[in-house]
C-alpha cells in the first residue's frame, strides 16, 4: 500500500528527531577523550615544571628571545643609559688603516679606536708619538679597561666605543665629586684602593686607578729587591696601593685630574718585616740567584728574603737561576735588607 504524504511526513520527522541525538552522543564521547588528552599534557606539563631546576644564572628573557638577544638588548640599554662597562683587551686589530682595541662584552665585539684608547697624553703631560702609542697598546693586551659606548650598528650588532670618555666621568666621580657625607671625594692622598696592572716592564708598572693612569718603579712596588716585575706581575693582575699625591686641572672649564702617585711597598711592609725577623745571622740557607749587580748577588730564598751576597766561591760559577747556598751575615728588619756570602754552588 501507497504510504499518504501526511504517513511519510511524520516517519522523517521522528528520525531527524533521533539523529541529532546519536550525534550528540558522538561529540561527548570526542569532548571526554580531547578533555582526558588535555589533562594529561596539563599534568606532563607540570610534572616537568616541578622537575625543572631554577638556576642562579636565572634571566628575565621574554617566551622565544634567544640569549643572544637579550645580550644585545642589554647592550643597547647601556648605551641609552650611557653606562659605563668593563671587559678585557682581548685583540688588536687594524681597521681602515686604525689600531683598534677589541674587547668581547656578552659575546658581542666592541671595537674602541686607539683615539679613543686615552693613551695620547702620558704621565708627565707629554703627548705620546703615533709608535708610542701603538706599542703602548700593544703592552695592554689582556688588562680589564672601562668604556662607554658611544655607537651601535644595529644590522651587524657591533659596537663602537670609548675608553677615554669612561675615564673621564670615573676620574671625576671618584677624585672631585663631594660624597654628601664626609664632604670630601671618595679618594683623597693616603686613600688605599685598588689598581688595574695594565702594562708590565722590568722595572717599573703601569696601573689605572679609578681612571686615572700612572707608573710606579720596583722601589716603590716593594722595599725588597725585585730583579724583574714581569716574573712576578703580569697585565689583568690588581694591585693595592696608597694615593700619595693628586694634581688636579681643568678640562672644558671643569675640574679634573692631570695626575696621581702611588705607592704599594708600605701596606706589605708588616708581613715583610716578620720574613727578615725570621731570618737569622750565621745561619745557612739555600736560595738562588735573582740577578747580579756591580759584583753583588741577589739571592732570593725559598722564603722569598732576598740576601744581597758576597761570592765566596769561583764568581764564574755563578749565573742567573743558579741554585745556591748562603750564609747570613747581617740583617736590617727596618730597610727589610740582608747581606750574606754564597758558600757553595748546589746546581
Amino acid at each position: 500500500q501507497m504510504e499518504t504524504r501526511d504517513e511519510k511526513n511524520n516517519k522523517n520527522t521522528e528520525i531527524n528527531k533521533e539523529i541529532p541525538v546519536q550525534l550528540s552522543e558522538e561529540n561527548n564521547i570526542f569532548a571526554s577523550e580531547n578533555s582526558q588528552i588535555s589533562h594529561k599534557n596539563k599534568n606532563e606539563s607540570t610534572q616537568r615544571n616541578e622537575n625543572k631546576v631554577v638556576t642562579i644564572d636565572f634571566s628575565f628573557r621574554n617566551e622565544g628571545e634567544t640569549e643572544d638577544d637579550y645580550n644585545w638588548m642589554d647592550i643597547l640599554n647601556s648605551y641609552r643609559e650611557k653606562e659605563i662597562l668593563n671587559g678585557k683587551i682581548s685583540g688588536i686589530e687594524h681597521i681602515n688603516n686604525c689600531l683598534n682595541a677589541i674587547v668581547y662584552y656578552k659575546n658581542k665585539r666592541i671595537i674602541i679606536p686607539i683615539q679613543e684608547m686615552g693613551l695620547l697624553m702620558n704621565e708627565d703631560g707629554i703627548g705620546e708619538s703615533e709608535e708610542r702609542e701603538n706599542r703602548s697598546l700593544s703592552l695592554m693586551l689582556g688588562a680589564e679597561i672601562d668604556f662607554e659606548i658611544s655607537g651601535v650598528d644595529n644590522n651587524e650588532k657591533i659596537c663602537v666605543a670609548s675608553r677615554k670618555k669612561a675615564m673621564l666621568r670615573k676620574s671625576r666621580y671618584f677624585y672631585c665629586y663631594q660624597n654628601p657625607d664626609s664632604k670630601k671625594p671618595i679618594i683623597t692622598i693616603n686613600s688605599i684602593v685598588e689598581a688595574r696592572i695594565i702594562s708590565v716592564f722590568p722595572k717599573s708598572l703601569k696601573l689605572e686607578v679609578f681612571g686615572v693612569q700612572t707608573s710606579i718603579l720596583n722601589s716603590y712596588v716593594k722595599r725588597e729587591w725585585v730583579a724583574n716585575l714581569n716574573d712576578e706581575f703580569k697585565v689583568g693582575d690588581r694591585l693595592k696601593v696608597k694615593i700619595v699625591g693628586i694634581e688636579e686641572t681643568e678640562i672644558d672649564g671643569i675640574r679634573s685630574i692631570s695626575k696621581i702617585s702611588v705607592e704599594s711597598r708600605s701596606l706589605y711592609d708588616e708581613a715583610n718585616r716578620l720574613k727578615y725577623a725570621n731570618v737569622k745571622r750565621q745561619s745557612r740557607y739555600i736560595g738562588f740567584v735573582d740577578d747580579i749587580r756591580n759584583g753583588s748577588y741577589i739571592v732570593k730564598l725559598d722564603s722569598g728574603v732576598v740576601v744581597i751576597c758576597k761570592p765566596k766561591i769561583e764568581s764564574r760559577q755563578l749565573r742567573k737561576q743558579s741554585r745556591v747556598s748562603i750564609t747570613v751575615t747581617d740583617t736590617n728588619i727596618d730597610n727589610l735588607a740582608a747581606y750574606g756570602i754564597i758558600t757553595k754552588l748546589i746546581k
